[in-house]
């Protein structure tokens, strides 16, 4: 269906239903709200399409835990392909505070495949459901695969607390402290396997250790999450995220 299709299936037949408290809609029909919203000014449209891409693509640490995979509840997000489409958008209407998060849900979703998939992928483009396949522009694969290793950096200061010698100077069982944090960095201290820097801190991690090394490792893991938010941004050679919001 053409744009002018799903903006008249809204505005006539009542086939998509506006506002915040309503079943997520396909993606290709909130860019089309989105589009033509904004050429014809037609504010519902714009104003919802734009609401639904901010609350699914968050702009706030608040809102951080919406950055990695879940239930959608405002858009329909069907595969990585639509994470490239909603980059583009984000480009073309000019929604820059949508754009550190978009960016870091293409890379955190094409790391899934291993090393190898994520030049393919960022090069050639993703798949839709369809079979049609999405590119980035060139500027936006260049800047995935240049963040894709700035994202592993910002992972590494999550699991700090793993890596490190002593978790806190004040423990009370370093011997079993210490083995406790060797079990988890195989994989949880891994970033290529995941580039997620945003899930919360898992009571599971702090099972074999003092209560001391739990509360200092839980910290540090949620400063280090804060960290990586701050710089998200400049990970995609983008402004802050001050500077982000007030261009919207």
């Amino acid at each position: 269906m053409s744009d002018w299709g799903h903006v008249l299936a809204a505005l006539f037949e009542r086939k998509y239903a506006t506002g915040a408290q309503v079943d997520p809609l396909p993606l290709d029909i909130v860019g089309a709200f989105l589009r033509l919203g904004k050429k014809y000014e037609i504010t519902t449209l714009y104003e919802d399409a734009v609401g639904r891409l901010a609350y699914e693509i968050p702009s706030s640490f608040a809102d951080r835990s919406r950055c990695n995979p879940g239930e959608r509840t405002r858009i329909q997000i069907k595969s990585l392909a639509d994470y490239f489409v909603i980059v583009s958008l984000a480009r073309e209407h000019d929604l820059f505070s949508i754009l550190p998060c978009a960016l870091y849900c293409c890379v955190h979703h094409c790391v899934q495949g291993g090393d190898w998939e994520v030049m393919r992928t960022f090069l050639r483009g993703a798949a839709r459901d369809d079979g049609s396949v999405v590119e980035l522009s060139y500027a936006d694969k260049e800047v995935c695969l240049l963040g894709w290793e700035k994202i592993i950096k910002l992972q590494g200061g999550l699991y700090q607390w793993v890596n490190t010698e002593t978790v806190s100077f004040r423990c009370t069982s370093p011997d079993a402290c210490a083995t406790a944090r060797a079990l988890h960095r195989p994989s949880g201290s891994n970033p290529i396997q995941s580039c997620d820097l945003f899930s919360p801190w898992k009571a599971s991690w702090a099972k074999e250790l003092c209560k001391v090394c739990a509360k200092t490792g839980e910290k540090s893991y949620a400063r280090a999450s804060l960290d990586a938010w701050n710089e998200l941004p400049l990970a995609f050679e983008l402004q802050s995220w001050k500077v982000l919001l007030n261009q919207d």
